[in-house]
């Protein structure tokens, strides 16, 4: 059976070839009837054969009233061979590891991966990658603005989606975004790694970290249940036994989550 996306991209193909045939013929037959009446050439059918044949004069063809339509470049790569989504995400997770590339250009390639893993299968084949682990290693790093666009990836990913809710509890995901979230250090103290970090970045770090935890927990128990584990004291003893199905009592912890002062 046909993969729908690639059906669907060589759909688009045809639809361009036929739109733009027609826009070939229009254009003759017009420029046949023109020379027609004025007796200057052929008519019928060798008229518009000659009109779009390789030796016809640029004018007899001219759509300047409608050009041809423009075809997607993705449509042709998609067609005829062009990169993968697959390669796409060892692409961009390549040169967010890569110490060569500079740091705007990592974050280039974080939004292109984000926007990728937003599709359950990329998502889903974040596994099969072996990409969960540097993605996990970038809620380290000592650049604020990757720590933030690695809890971006990591909720996106996971979002409705318990097969990766499922591995990113094994790879450890759950503890460290709840770390960033509180806004605690990895040595579990309040306050950043780096006093260069502005209040705005903390912030925005907090609030992708938070949309984190939100996507990892929701309609997953095994996933609240180490969340809650992971939270400062007073929260973990307020929300221990908390149902992962009831969206009140989660959307509750993630309000105090939120406004948590470290």
């Amino acid at each position: 059976m046909a993969d729908p996306r690639q059906q669907a991209n060589l759909n688009t193909l045809l639809k361009w070839s036929i739109e733009n045939s027609e826009v070939s013929l229009q254009n003759a037959a017009a420029q046949n009837e023109d020379a027609t009446q004025n007796g200057t050439g052929p008519t019928g059918i060798r008229a518009i054969e000659e009109s779009t044949s390789v030796n016809a004069p640029n004018d007899i063809v001219d759509t300047a009233s409608r050009g041809p339509t423009r075809l997607d470049p993705a449509i042709l790569d998609a067609v005829f061979g062009g990169p993968s989504d697959a390669d796409l995400m060892k692409a961009s997770m390549a040169a967010i590891c890569d110490p060569e590339v500079t740091l705007e250009n990592k974050l280039i390639a974080f939004d292109n991966f984000e926007q990728l893993v937003e599709g359950i299968d990329n998502a889903n084949n974040i596994a099969a990658l072996n990409l969960w682990s540097p993605l996990i290693e970038t809620l380290e790093s000592p650049e604020i603005q990757l720590r933030r666009m690695a809890c971006w990836c990591i909720g996106t990913a996971v979002q409705n989606n318990e097969k990766a809710q499922e591995t990113a509890l094994t790879v450890g995901a759950v503890p460290r975004v709840i770390r960033l979230a509180t806004g605690r250090r990895a040595d579990g103290e309040a306050g950043s790694e780096s006093k260069s970090n502005s209040p705005e970045e903390e912030k925005n770090l907090r609030r992708k970290a938070c949309y984190a935890v939100s996507s990892a927990i929701r309609n997953y128990q095994p996933g609240l249940d180490a969340a809650v584990e992971s939270l400062p004291d007073g929260l973990r003893t307020k929300y221990k036994g908390v149902d992962a199905t009831d969206m009140e009592a989660v959307d509750k912890l993630m309000d105090e989550l939120r406004s948590f002062t470290p």
